[in-house]
């Protein structure tokens, strides 16, 4: 094994780089994923005392694994469900897929944060890294702004154009989000870069705002406005009176942005009961999905249906109330639930008691941190982070995400390692002082 944390950087940016840019169709992330692993763990030295197993966080993790060990074991074996009543041969060898691209994200994500933060890392080291998450945002939101300009002539609307990296809104704008914070983050830690780099980091993220304009997906926008304030209160250093002016200005500004938005692109049309249920197509559908995966709960309650299953056998018809379309369902959109379906309840505790003792540990972390880049990270991403884990009760978990959806798991792999990064052990402490930290803006 070698002590080369350079190489090691080199190998984190470029799984980031894979997580922005590889195509989601050919599980060639997943691919990457694996020979990162090995190369990480192979190839590189880390420190016992933080793979200690009584660890809270080690420990949690450790149970949430087993359960979705046990939870895919009981149904090859036929403990959970009756497969002769539900799955034909064709299901069979579709599972065994599944069950093995299940794993291999199990292997990738958690294995990647294990490993990351039982690394150790400069200051330098991670502004490089986040500072790579910024680029690759910006060059995704170049990219995705030429394809809506192209196919849209630069037209506001709501989904109206598909993100040709990601083939998703929802996930274009996250990723994009993700960038952002980054760049928040570097913005706020200018002992680190020059005054040039600092104004070239603040046109990005205005490059990256811009791009998200172009989205208007309704709960990752919410999140995002919601955790910049918070982030922003949380950060600034100006005086009370400016902060709150500035904050109250940036309040009415989103609001005449939102009604603009609502009143020319019909953004809450699909939720209003205004004009009966038969308009509220988004919340039929999702109450019809919750449901069936509820049954399977029902069925299977301690340890569930198995990880990633759920997409393979529940295949049934929703029929929009407003419009009679038929549309086949595979996902109950909803995090907590499908965890629930597919885990049990063993798999959803250990999956939340490894959450909180993450947030618990973060917080421990911002109190007794030298390292300014560490604090900002903390300070910025908090909110977005806890607002994703309430997130998923009304969309799919990016805590765990649905194996099958390849840009959700690539999402989740981001959102671990920059998790991990804050919790990751400090190099050349000596050489990484804390200074005093200017605010955002």
């Amino acid at each position: 094994m070698i002590n080369g944390n350079i190489n090691k950087v080199f190998l984190i940016k470029l799984m980031i780089f894979g997580a922005y840019f590889f195509p989601n169709s050919w599980y060639l992330f997943n691919l990457l994923g694996l020979f990162f692993i090995f190369l990480m763990l192979f190839f590189f030295k880390y420190k016992k005392i933080n793979f200690n197993p009584l660890k809270a966080v080690n420990l949690y993790l450790l149970l949430m694994i087993i359960c979705i060990f046990i939870g895919h074991f009981s149904n090859w074996f036929l403990f959970a469900i009756d497969l002769d009543s539900i799955f034909t041969s064709d299901i069979s060898s579709s599972i065994a897929t599944i069950n093995t691209l299940s794993l291999s994200v199990i292997i990738i994500i958690f294995c990647s944060f294990i490993l990351i933060r039982g690394s150790s890392f400069s200051e330098k080291d991670i502004y490089s890294i986040l500072y790579a998450v910024l680029i690759c945002g910006v060059i995704s939101a170049i990219i995705t702004l030429v394809s809506w300009a192209i196919d849209t002539g630069a037209q506001w609307g709501r989904y109206n154009y598909t993100p040709p990296i990601t083939n998703s809104q929802g996930l274009q704008l996250y990723s994009l989000i993700f960038a952002f914070f980054s760049g928040m983050v570097l913005i706020n830690t200018p002992h680190l870069s020059s005054k040039n780099n600092i104004k070239l980091i603040k046109l990005y993220c205005l490059i990256l705002v811009f791009c998200m304009t172009t989205i208007l997906v309704r709960e990752a926008w919410i999140i995002f406005l919601v955790a910049l304030i918070l982030a922003y209160l949380k950060t600034s250093k100006v005086n009370i009176f400016i902060k709150y002016t500035q904050l109250s200005f940036l309040i009415i500004c989103i609001s005449i942005a939102l009604t603009i938005a609502i009143n020319s692109n019909n953004l809450i049309s699909d939720i209003s009961l205004s004009n009966g249920f038969e308009n509220a197509e988004s919340i039929y559908v999702r109450f019809q999905m919750i449901e069936n995966a509820i049954s399977f709960f029902l069925d299977n309650p301690l340890f569930g249906i198995g990880y990633g299953n759920f997409s393979s056998i529940v295949t049934y018809q929703v029929e929009l109330q407003s419009s009679g379309a038929v549309i086949e369902v595979s996902s109950p959109h909803n995090g907590l639930i499908l965890i629930l379906a597919e885990t049990g309840l063993f798999g959803l505790l250990t999956l939340i008691l490894f959450t909180i003792s993450i947030f618990s540990s973060l917080k421990k972390m911002s109190l007794n941190n030298d390292l300014i880049i560490k604090e900002q990270m903390f300070k910025v991403f908090k909110w977005f982070l806890i607002l994703l884990f309430f997130d998923q009760m009304i969309a799919n978990s990016m805590f765990l995400p649905t194996p099958s959806e390849v840009g959700l798991v690539k999402l989740s792999w981001l959102l671990w390692i920059i998790i991990a990064l804050m919790l990751s052990s400090t190099i050349n402490l000596s050489k990484c002082t804390k200074k005093k930290s200017k605010g955002l803006l």
